[in-house]
């Protein structure tokens, strides 16, 4: 499994607001009431809250998707030519619903990353066949949506790559440097690093 940086900015890695949801009361215009009132608003609510619970649950955990076929390509370069990155790799992707679970999530995939032979490396990024988990979820932060990487040597997810859906098509992009100027030393380079990448669920 390769190494992968986790750039996401620092907007979306800041700690969220949380709101808490507070359920209404009747107050002093409830204590006047009878007490078989008083019971029969405490049995409605608790069955509608147990329903409510449980729906949510079993919901929350379920991968709507069995199977994810799709590319991912990869860009880096740090070199004195614009569009002659070190790496242009492309991958052949494929899996099915993993499960490992975020919170958050709307879907999860185990994926194994089949290197095309269109694939470009100098040597600098060692590329080669790859698997990983993703997990989708819609709204990380203010309406963007991202994807999860799983790290199984911690059992943990982090956030990579700003991710959406169209229909049943799943499409991410994390880095979004081509080709940016840097000069160090006195040499003007081209500093790229990009990962794309998109697929069809079923």
């Amino acid at each position: 499994m390769s190494t992968r940086l986790f750039l996401i900015p620092a907007v979306l890695t800041v700690g969220f607001l949380t709101t808490a949801c507070i359920k209404g009361t009747t107050g002093d215009s409830g204590d006047s009431g009878t007490e078989t009132d008083a019971d029969a608003d405490s049995d409605a609510d608790t069955d509608a809250d147990s329903d409510a619970d449980a729906d949510s649950d079993a919901d929350a955990d379920t991968n709507p998707y069995s199977g994810y076929t799709g590319v991912e390509m990869f860009t880096y370069g740090f070199t004195e030519e614009p569009g002659a990155p070190n790496c242009d790799i492309l991958w052949d992707v494929a899996g099915g619903a993993s499960t490992a679970w975020c919170d958050g999530c709307e879907f999860t995939f185990d994926l194994t990353m089949t290197i095309s032979d269109e694939s470009y490396d100098d040597g600098t990024c060692g590329s080669g066949d790859d698997a990983w988990t993703y997990g989708y979820e819609a709204d990380y932060y203010y309406g963007y949506g991202i994807i999860h990487l799983y790290d199984d040597y911690y059992g943990d997810w982090y956030p990579w790559a700003y991710a959406t859906t169209e229909g049943d098509t799943l499409i991410y992009e994390s880095g979004g440097y081509i080709d940016y100027p840097y000069e160090y030393n006195g040499v003007q380079y081209y500093y790229s690093y990009n990962w794309y990448g998109t697929g069809d669920m079923n």
